[in-house]
């Protein structure tokens, strides 16, 4: 019987409208960390955080994705939930990619900033996530971090156990889109690549 050596894949979910150096640098710095073998990228459909805010056509945002990865090493983008209709909701992807042969030997880890622990306990079955992936955070040093998750002793172990302190830098997509709509220097926030990109394509105006 072969012994298959069980991969570490991180598994990195939002909107990435657009992706920056912000996103990168964090994915980079918890693969390096955790020893993870390859990242995952996962553009949502729809975010189930930001349902009702307008979101760039999935087109646009998954070019931008093959542009800002293509030469980062052990980084590839998985479109799983694009082909989805309505919200993306993490529990069901890790479900869904479990299914698949190619992660049959795969442990997944799911990867997120502490910005998002404060709205950690509103995911779809946060508890049964914690167990399909475990959750890597990355932390600046010295910021502190609270939610609901504080108040759940399951949660909150799996949580404490994944903070990771990170060098990360606080790039927001937002300020971006808003920058450019304002036409001003973005080239310290995204690749030229990007900036080509968005220019080509109008986008953010």
């Amino acid at each position: 019987m072969e012994n298959h050596q069980l991969k570490k894949v991180g598994i990195f979910g939002g909107s990435f409208d657009p992706i920056h150096f912000g996103h990168i640098a964090m994915a980079v710095s918890l693969k390096e960390a955790h020893k993870l073998d390859e990242i995952l990228f996962i553009p949502a459909n729809v975010n189930p955080q930001k349902q009702g805010l307008p979101l760039t056509d999935a087109t646009h945002r998954l070019n931008m994705l093959k542009l800002a990865l293509q030469d980062v090493p052990n980084c590839s983008i998985e479109t799983i939930e694009l082909n989805r209709e309505g919200p993306s909701y993490m529990i069901d992807t890790i479900k869904a990619l479990k299914k698949k042969k190619v992660h049959k030997n795969s442990t997944f880890f799911l990867l997120f900033g502490e910005d998002i622990l404060p709205q950690f306990t509103e995911w779809k079955e946060p508890h049964e996530l914690c167990k399909l992936a475990k959750p890597l955070i990355a932390r600046r040093h010295g910021v502190g971090f609270f939610g609901a998750w504080e108040e759940d002793p399951i949660l909150k172990a799996e949580i404490m156990k994944g903070i990771t302190n990170t060098p990360l830098f606080d790039i927001s997509a937002t300020e971006i889109r808003k920058r450019i709509k304002e036409a001003l220097f973005c080239g310290h926030l995204i690749s030229k690549e990007i900036q080509k990109y968005i220019q080509k394509s109008k986008l953010y105006l």
